[in-house]
């Protein structure tokens, strides 16, 4: 059997005694497609422009630039996953940062619980609209479970506050921030300044976009730490 997406076939093997309710509960795949199909279950790269999703239903093979997200973050073929978190720092050294969370467990119409650093201050589903959620904070940390709809949520995308993180001494301050990713992707970071900000350092070199934000972007693997820093004045 051969499905048609986006005048590309799909090649469909059929898997032999598995019944229709019998479906991993856990790491589970949400793949939007390019042109609006919503695709679930196990996902793996094969390396020849291809990845393979094992279904309730069998294997489906799809060209991987027909491939739109993956758990709710942006997908491209010749970066792979692209996540990106977005961080704004202010003078006093507290910092906002907003970043997508990977819904990868079959949760529906139940909880789902994250353990976060900082205060949670918005969780939104990846159309951007308000989530329910109830938070205890304890010794800096945050214990946020989230209401999930009936219906299967991809991700959620939070807003964290992180008071003190930047250090300060007098008109100067330092903000490092290191990252390791649980799974290989394409990483971007995103970091705003005051806008009384000069006399900027970065360390790896940052770029600067139309707004005069901070960018950096890296190829990482699963588990490989990488650090980012910024030092700058405040006039």
């Amino acid at each position: 059997m051969i499905l048609l997406l986006s005048g590309a076939a799909l090649l469909f093997h059929p898997k032999v005694g598995v019944s229709s309710d019998s479906s991993p509960e856990e790491k589970e795949t949400i793949l939007d497609t390019t042109d609006g199909m919503i695709l679930l279950g196990a996902f793996e790269r094969t390396g020849d422009g291809f990845a393979v999703l094992e279904t309730r239903y069998g294997t489906l093979k799809l060209p991987l630039d027909q491939i739109a997200r993956i758990n709710g973050e942006r997908f491209l073929s010749g970066k792979g996953i692209l996540r990106e978190h977005s961080i704004r720092l202010e003078r006093n050294g507290d910092v906002q940062i907003d970043y997508l969370v990977p819904v990868s467990i079959r949760v529906q119409g139940g909880v789902f619980n994250l353990l976060v650093v900082g205060k949670v201050l918005e969780v939104k589903d990846p159309a951007g609209h308000p989530m329910s959620f109830y938070c205890e904070e304890r010794s800096g940390y945050t214990r946020c479970s989230v209401q999930l709809p009936e219906y299967r949520l991809s991700a959620l995308t939070l807003r964290v506050l992180q008071k003190g993180a930047a250090q300060t001494q007098g008109n100067h301050v330092y903000f490092t921030y290191p990252y390791t990713p649980d799974t290989d992707q394409t990483f971007r970071l995103n970091l705003s300044l005051p806008a009384s900000a000069e006399t900027v350092e970065t360390t790896p070199e940052a770029v600067r976009d139309a707004s005069g934000a901070l960018i950096w972007e890296r190829p990482l693997s699963r588990q490989e730490t990488a650090q980012f820093e910024v030092s700058f004045e405040i006039k």
